[in-house]
C-alpha cells in the first residue's frame, strides 16, 4: 500500500466504534444469559461496563477518584447512578466478573463481524485453506498492589490469576481470552478447555510448551490443526525424511515422525517435524499435525511460528496501554471486571486501527498501537468536557436559538497519520546499558564509557 502520511485520522470515530457495539440491547442480552438471582439496583451492567472502561482508559490512582467522574459534577464523564461508593465497592465485589466475560464475547462478535483478514498480509493465502489462523499463550497477571492493613507485616504478595488468549493473527483482534483466578493452574490445562471455543478448522500456532503428544490429541478431538514447537522432552521415532530445500535463512527438512514422551510412550501420534538448519544446526523444530503438505508446506509452517510473536505484543499492550499492570481492587470479581473492560477497549481499538489503515492505504502494522491508543483515550475525555460544557451551554440558554460548533471540527478529534506511525529504526542501533538509577535498560546515545586510570 502507498503511504498517505497527511492524512487526517479521525479520532471521534474511532471512539465510535465502542459506542457502535457496547449497546443497552447487548447488555440486556447479557443479563438474561448470566443471571441466576442478581438484581440490576442502581449500578447496572451498562453503568458498570462503560465505568471499568473509563478506568480501564484513565488510570487513576484510586477507584474513590474515579467514582467522581461519575457523579454528575463538572468533569463526569458520563451520568452515573446517585449511589455511594460503598454501594459501587459491594457491587464490583459481589457480582460475578462472568457478566463482563459474556459482553465480551458479545462484543466481540458483532464488532469483527465484519472485519476483513488486514493483518498480516504474508498468511493471507492460508485462509484459503483454514478458516482462522490463531496464535494460542498464556500470561500471568501482575501483583495486586493494594492489600489489607492487616497484611502488612506479610510479604507474600497476591496474584489476581491468570490470562490465556487465542488471538486472530490476520485479523489483528483475540478470538478468545479466558481468565483463570487459580494462578496455579497449569497453562495447558486451560488450553485444552479453550479449545472447545475455537472455530473448527482453525491453524493453532504455539511455543514449545504446547509441542507435546497430548496437546495434539487434544487439537485432533476439536477438528483443529496446530503448528507448535517442538517441546525437549518430546521423543520421535520413524523418522522418515520426505522433503529438503535450501532457503535463504538456511536448510529446510520435513520428517514424518511418530512423537511420545517418556511418562507415556504407549500414547504415540503422527506428526510432521519441520526442522530449520542454520550452518549445519537445527536453529528451529516445529511439530505440526497437517499431514497433506500440499495444505501447509514447510516454508508456510515456518511463516505462521514466526508471526506468533503477535499475541505477547498484544499481551504488551493490555498491560501497558491498557494498565492492566496494575489493578484497583484485590478481589477476583472485580479483577475480572478490570480484565474484560481492558478487552472489550483493545478490541474496539483495533477494530478502529484496522479501518483507519483501509482508509489511508497504510498496512495496520503502520499504525502504533502505543501512540493511537493514548491519543484517542485524551480525545475521549476531552469530547466529554465538550459535550458536558454544551449542555450546560444550553441549559442556561433556554429558549435561545444558539448555533453550536461541531465536534469533529475541534482540535482534539482529529490528528494527522504521521503522528501515530510506528518509527522505523536505522541499522546504526546504540547499545543498551543497563542503567541502575531507573531500574530499565535505556540507550544513551553520544555517552562514551570514560577507562579508569590503570
Amino acid at each position: 500500500m502507498s503511504r498517505s502520511t497527511a492524512q487526517r485520522v479521525d479520532l471521534i470515530s474511532v471512539l465510535e466504534v465502542i459506542d457502535r457495539h457496547l449497546t443497552s440491547a447487548l447488555c440486556d442480552a447479557t443479563w438474561e444469559a448470566v443471571r441466576v438471582s442478581e438484581r440490576q439496583r442502581k449500578w447496572t451492567l451498562e453503568l458498570l461496563l462503560r465505568f471499568w472502561i473509563e478506568v480501564t482508559v484513565q488510570a487513576p490512582r484510586s477507584l474513590r477518584d474515579a467514582l467522581t467522574w461519575a457523579t454528575g459534577l463538572p468533569g463526569a464523564r458520563f451520568p452515573g447512578p446517585q449511589a455511594t461508593p460503598e454501594a459501587f465497592f459491594s457491587r464490583s465485589q459481589n457480582l460475578r466478573y462472568a457478566f463482563f466475560e459474556d459482553a465480551f464475547r458479545r462484543f466481540r462478535e458483532a464488532a469483527t463481524r465484519d472485519l476483513p483478514a488486514r493483518f498480516c498480509r504474508e498468511l493471507h493465502g492460508l485462509l484459503e485453506r483454514f478458516p482462522s489462523i490463531l496464535a494460542l499463550d498464556g500470561s500471568g497477571l501482575d501483583p495486586v498492589a493494594r492489600r489489607l492493613k492487616a497484611l502488612h507485616k506479610d510479604r507474600r504478595v497476591p496474584l489476581p490469576g491468570a490470562l490465556l488468549a487465542a488471538y486472530d493473527i490476520c485479523r489483528g483482534v483475540p478470538a478468545v481470552i479466558d481468565f483463570d483466578p487459580n494462578v496455579y493452574t497449569a497453562e495447558i490445562n486451560r488450553a485444552k478447555a479453550v479449545l472447545a471455543r475455537l472455530t473448527s478448522g482453525s491453524l493453532i500456532v504455539a511455543d514449545r510448551l504446547y509441542g507435546v503428544p497430548a496437546f495434539f490429541a487434544a487439537l485432533r478431538g476439536h477438528g483443529l490443526f496446530g503448528v507448535c514447537r517442538l517441546f525437549g522432552p518430546v521423543s520421535l521415532a520413524n523418522k522418515v525424511l520426505s522433503g529438503r530445500h535450501v532457503a535463504e535463512e538456511g536448510v529446510v527438512e520435513d520428517y514424518d515422525v511418530l512423537a511420545g514422551t517418556p511418562q507415556d510412550p504407549g500414547a504415540r501420534c503422527s506428526l510432521r517435524l519441520i526442522v530449520l538448519k542454520v550452518r549445519g544446526r537445527a536453529k528451529l523444530q516445529l511439530l505440526t499435525n497437517v499431514l497433506d503438505r500440499s495444505r501447509l508446506s514447510a516454508p508456510e509452517a515456518l511463516k505462521a511460528y514466526r508471526a506468533r510473536w503477535s499475541i505477547e505484543r498484544m499481551f504488551s499492550d493490555l498491560k501497558e496501554v491498557l494498565n492492566l499492570n496494575r489493578f484497583h481492587a484485590g478481589n477476583i470479581n472485580a479483577v475480572g471486571m478490570q480484565v474484560f473492560s481492558a478487552a472489550i477497549m483493545y478490541t474496539g481499538l483495533r477494530v478502529a486501527q484496522s479501518e483507519i489503515a483501509a482508509q489511508a492505504e497504510v498496512e495496520p502494522e503502520e499504525i502504533s498501537t502505543k501512540k493511537l491508543f493514548p491519543k484517542a483515550a485524551a480525545a475521549a475525555q476531552a469530547l466529554a468536557a465538550a459535550q458536558y460544557t454544551l449542555i450546560e451551554v444550553q441549559e442556561l440558554n433556554r429558549g435561545v436559538e444558539l448555533k453550536l460548533p461541531t465536534l469533529r471540527e475541534m482540535p482534539f478529534a482529529f490528528l494527522p497519520l504521521s503522528s501515530i506511525l510506528r518509527e522505523v529504526r536505522s541499522e546504526k542501533r546504540t547499545t543498551r546499558r543497563k542503567c541502575p538509577a531507573r531500574g530499565m535498560w535505556r540507550a544513551m546515545p553520544g555517552i562514551r564509557r570514560r577507562r579508569r586510570p590503570s
